[in-house]
């Protein structure tokens, strides 16, 4: 297969269920890399810094997924316009 990433976007983290979403969404990114041989997944959050994003990360990612996957995962973020951070989930969970 040719395919390369596969990408799950959220604009408000202060949602209240928004734990639930990213740990479906982080799931969803592990199964297509897993299942369908994309090369990787890319959560990318807007509305928000990568500082924010980073402590909602950190609280959710558990053993579920392995840090063979937290490898192939980028997050992106982008609070205000122009400005784009990026960074790799095994890098983010290392930072804990």
């Amino acid at each position: 297969m040719n395919n390369f990433a596969v990408i799950e976007v959220k604009g408000n983290l202060n949602k209240g269920n928004c734990d639930t979403g990213l740990t479906k969404d982080l799931c969803t990114l592990k199964n297509f890399v897993e299942n369908y041989e994309y090369k990787c997944g890319v959560l990318l959050i807007f509305n928000h810094s990568i500082c924010e994003a980073k402590k909602v990360i950190q609280k959710i990612v558990t053993e579920k997924i392995s840090e063979e996957y937290l490898k192939k995962f980028f997050l992106v973020c982008s609070k205000s316009e122009g400005k784009c951070e990026y960074e790799n989930l095994s890098d983010i969970m290392q930072q804990k």
